[in-house]
């Protein structure tokens, strides 16, 4: 029995085996079927997807045999990877490199054997498609052609599955990054906003260091809301947000909201004003989630709003949300409005959306928005812009009671 020899580059092309990371994993569909169709077309019982380790042959499919292993000094599939091309034995019988070989002489008494290199973009053979038969046989050339086909097929599966694993590790990286950093934020923020807010309270302040510290106060509670938006975000891949639902009652849930955002509105010459038309304010919500929607949204017509003029909180229930009852708050304002073509895509992670506002060029980063619409959806809402007549911007969110 002739075993067969190693490689040139062993080393380089174990190293590309192991980075499939698919060496003892359960079986795949996906490779199920290439066997089967290598099978079918060979017109043969057994079929492999064979991946060669340092010391044996490890089946990542078959079909015709049970057994899951070898050790690769008696495999076929070891001389197969020594060249380019099928690797054909007709008979083994007849051929003295296995006629002795243990899988030639006893079952499962292999007689015909062809493999097709699995051979990576980086041009390292890590196995083989092989197809085997009990009985001698000669391999047409349509089969062959097939049979290098589906090894290539193998191989792609192999790349999807190796680029899916390393897409899911750099975003488990970025996440585990992001809570870092935001962990490493909230607690200076809260504590520049807790501390202007202290020292605003001294009465030997002058006026313009008042409002200094003012502008710095309301400056880290902006910054930490885009932070916790930036987490949630993040942190909803999947299109989702989680809630923490209970009873929540809006009319104090708005009352902390408007004694909260009016400093600012106050701030920037605006005015905001809340009209409550509910014959209950009781919802079943996540307080935390609601509170943050209406600051967010709050905060994008404080930006945009004209000076002077006033920003509109209303809030009415109980409306009709598809055979089911809901409230609807509406935070309008006097702005420049949002052209109707960008109305879907402003809630859309970090679009972009430039306008010119008293001149100065202001640019929404789509953030707040974005955790707007999964924090509404996530309660089973909804959530659209449309225009406040005669100008300006209406922001409308419906949430089931």
């Amino acid at each position: 029995m002739q075993s067969p020899a190693m490689p040139p580059d062993e080393r380089e092309r174990l190293k590309a085996l192991r980075a499939f990371r698919v060496l003892d994993t359960p079986p795949e569909p996906d490779f199920d079927d290439l066997v089967a169709l290598a099978s079918e077309i060979c017109d043969v019982p057994i079929a492999l997807v064979t991946l060669m380790d340092e010391d044996r042959q490890w089946f990542k499919a078959k079909t015709g045999t049970e057994v899951a292993e070898l050790p690769r000094s008696i495999s076929f599939c070891g001389h197969a990877i020594l060249r380019q091309g099928v690797f054909v034995v007709e008979d083994a019988l007849l051929d003295p490199r296995f006629s002795d070989n243990p899988l030639v002489a006893q079952p499962p008494n292999v007689r015909f054997y062809a493999g097709a290199p699995l051979e990576t973009e980086q041009g390292y053979r890590i196995g083989t498609l092989c197809v085997i038969d009990r009985v001698a046989r000669h391999l047409s050339d349509f089969q062959g052609r097939a049979l290098v086909t589906l090894s290539k097929q193998v191989v792609a599966q192999l790349e999807l599955r190796r680029r899916i694993f390393l897409l899911a590790r750099t975003q488990q990286q970025k996440e585990e990054l992001t809570s870092l950093i935001v962990h490493d934020l909230k607690s200076p923020l809260v504590s520049i906003a807790s501390n202007a807010h202290y020292v605003a309270g001294d009465t030997d302040l002058t006026d313009k260091r008042r409002a200094a510290l003012g502008d710095i106060e309301i400056a880290a509670e902006s910054m930490g809301r885009m932070v916790m938006n930036i987490l949630d975000i993040s942190q909803s891949e999947d299109g989702s947000l989680a809630s923490d639902l209970g009873d929540v009652r809006l009319a104090v849930l708005i009352d902390e909201v408007q004694r909260h955002v009016g400093q600012r509105a106050r701030q920037e010459g605006l005015s905001l004003e809340v009209t409550l038309a509910l014959d209950d304010d009781k919802i079943h919500a996540d307080r935390d989630l609601v509170r943050r929607v209406l600051e967010n949204l709050l905060d994008n017509s404080i930006k945009y709003a004209s000076a002077g003029s006033v920003v509109h909180v209303d809030v009415r229930g109980p409306v009709d949300l598809d055979g089911v009852a809901g409230v609807e708050m509406r935070v309008r304002d006097s702005g420049p409005g949002i052209p109707e073509e960008y109305r879907t895509r402003i809630f859309e992670k970090y679009f972009q959306l430039e306008r010119d506002v008293s001149a100065h060029r202001r640019v929404s980063r789509g953030l707040g928005l974005a955790f707007c619409k999964l924090a509404v959806e996530a309660h089973g809402g909804k959530i659209w812009v449309e225009d406040n007549r005669p100008q300006g911007s209406c922001f409308v969110v419906q949430l089931p009671r």
